[in-house]
């Protein structure tokens, strides 16, 4: 997944050079707060995270913005799928099923209270026509709250899991 949209992004800063063109990432708040059972998932997005500062330090110059879009929850068939089919086979079901069970179930909650895509699609028009695109968009329900649970120490996320320990 990472490595596909490096590669695409590659093959067009040429083009984009020409045009002054935009480049926007659409990722996830994964990528900024890590949830128990998605380390996976959240090392793919934070890799999104850092390439795409990277290439706004490295293209700035060529006059070629780097958006990224993180939504939250979003309620999809496809996020909906991915919920159902969540990898519990590749855990140590003796050990971490009730934690599981239990991110899985509040996801599922929070996916089917969400919207649909209107504000990930609002963000994304924003980002491809406004003159000064934003460097970040959270577009979700939750996305006031995303950058102040990103300062906070993994240790403090974690003592609200306390089967974790």
């Amino acid at each position: 997944m990472y490595f596909g949209v490096l590669d695409l992004i590659q093959q067009a800063i040429p083009l984009l050079r020409q045009s002054r063109g935009r480049i926007i990432v659409v990722g996830s708040v994964s990528g900024i707060v890590t949830l128990p059972m998605g380390g996976t998932y959240s090392s793919i997005k934070y890799a999104t995270e850092a390439m795409s500062d990277a290439l706004r330090l490295e293209l700035g110059p060529a006059r070629i913005s780097v958006s990224m879009v993180n939504p939250a929850y979003v309620n999809t068939a496809i996020t909906g799928r991915a919920l159902e089919q969540m990898h519990q086979d590749e855990i140590d079901t003796k050990f971490y099923s009730a934690l599981f069970e239990k991110v899985q179930r509040k996801a599922r909650d929070r996916v089917w209270a969400s919207p649909c895509c209107a504000e990930t699609d609002d963000a994304i028009a924003h980002a491809v026509h406004d003159p000064y695109p934003m460097t970040r968009y959270y577009p979700a329900v939750v996305a006031p709250s995303v950058p102040a649970i990103a300062a906070v120490p993994v240790i403090k996320l974690l003592s609200i899991h306390p089967e974790i320990h």
